[in-house]
């Protein structure tokens, strides 16, 4: 009797034991599921119930209709609806279709709130009632520095804040973002094949978004120069070129010309005079080479040995002599050993497209090289960016 009592109890042990793991398999606590939407969109993150740290990372999935362009916008407002930052999350995969695609962001903001709302809207590019969606899911959050939203802005835009494209198919990048005294930042960046750096000034406006100022960037071409390229903001095209010597002393010297190969030669063409110099940056001796018709543009190639300089000139119409010659020169200048000009040579290009009675308006691109130190290459192409660049004219100079 005792025997199958305590059989009975053990049986009822075993039977609560099972049913208790079972019930937590099936009820985990302190585990989250993606923030549930209806609207084609599933947020797994951020999640209502964590706080999130700087930058608020972004992550989920939504059906291919919310994205234009690989992308939709993401905002994140405060608990009055005011607006903190904004940004977009990116999708991780093919977007124009109707399943559902991941996506990825985040953003990085400066605020005095710790409470507020991700919005996300469904991109809408035809401003239709009936093609816009959004959903918000409730966060708490922890501010970021100043410093971490400047940081993030600069990596997301260098390829727009470079003045230079980027070369052999590379992409610019960020190496380092470094924070100086008084608001200023110095950033280093690459492509793969050359690095480059500029210092700039900062703030951070109060929707979270970020402005540069005072913008320079320095390139030093060899021990007696340095090229200083400033900006007052971000997005002017117009920057004012400086050169200068080691101790930050400026060179008086223009920004429209060519160095030689070990940067201690500049040829430039002086803007008001019209004329072609040569300025030595080791003597800072400078010499004129020549002097060029009114309205005329050049511009300039160093052969290999450095003791030659070509140089086209092209008519721009205004110019009597130049209209019965084609409207195109090519000039060779062979310096002496004090940087003067011992001989000039000049070959008219006699290339007409679509000329008038007046004179020659070329509709192709031209370029030209040293091959070695006495000979020079020049050829032209249709200026056609929808055609196979096929050489339209070639020219194959013996130089004396």
């Amino acid at each position: 009797m005792i025997r199958r009592k305590f059989i009975f109890i053990f049986t009822v042990i075993l039977l609560f034991v099972f049913s208790a793991c079972v019930f937590e398999s099936t009820h985990p606590e302190e585990i989250e599921s993606p923030v549930p939407s209806d609207g084609g969109i599933r947020v797994s993150k951020p999640l209502q119930s964590e706080v999130s740290e700087c930058p608020l990372s972004i992550h989920g999935e939504a059906r291919g209709g919310w994205f234009f362009e690989g992308s939709f916008p993401v905002k994140l407002v405060d608990s009055s609806g005011d607006l903190i930052a904004q940004s977009k999350v990116i999708a991780g995969g093919e977007w124009m279709t109707e399943d559902y695609v991941p996506f990825d962001g985040e953003i990085s903001f400066v605020t005095d709130a710790s409470e507020g709302t991700v919005v996300f809207e469904k991109d809408n590019p035809s401003g239709l009632p009936e093609n816009s969606g959004e959903f918000s899911v409730p966060v708490s959050f922890e501010s970021c520095s100043e410093e971490e939203v400047v940081k993030a802005y600069i990596e997301e835009n260098i390829g727009d804040l470079s003045y230079m494209p980027p070369v052999l198919g590379g992409t610019w990048y960020t190496v380092s973002v470094d924070f100086l005294e008084g608001q200023k930042v110095y950033v280093v960046y690459e492509d793969g094949h050359i690095q480059r750096s500029f210092t700039a000034e900062y703030a951070v406006t109060g929707d979270g978004g970020v402005s540069l100022g005072n913008i320079t960037e320095e390139e030093i071409v060899s021990s007696w120069v340095t090229v200083r390229r400033s900006c007052e903001s971000e997005d002017c095209w117009e920057r004012k070129v400086e050169f200068v010597d080691p101790n930050g002393e400026p060179y008086p010297v223009g920004d429209d010309g060519e160095f030689n190969a070990d940067g201690g030669l500049y040829v430039y063409r002086d803007s008001l005079s019209n004329e072609i110099r040569l300025y030595n940056f080791e003597t800072r001796i400078e010499t004129t080479l020549m002097t060029l018709l009114e309205g005329v543009w050049s511009s300039f190639v160093w052969s290999p040995d450095q003791t030659k300089i070509a140089m086209v000139a092209v008519d721009n119409g205004e110019n009597e002599s130049y209209r019965e010659t084609g409207g195109t020169k090519l000039f060779v200048l062979t310096l002496d050993k004090n940087g003067g000009v011992a001989q000039k040579d000049v070959y008219l290009l006699r290339i007409k497209y679509g000329c008038d009675d007046r004179w020659c308006n070329s509709d192709a691109s031209a370029d030209f090289y040293f091959e070695d130190d006495d000979t020079l290459i020049y050829y032209t192409w249709e200026d056609d960016p929808y055609a196979e660049r096929t050489e339209e004219f070639k020219m194959v100079l013996e130089l004396k």
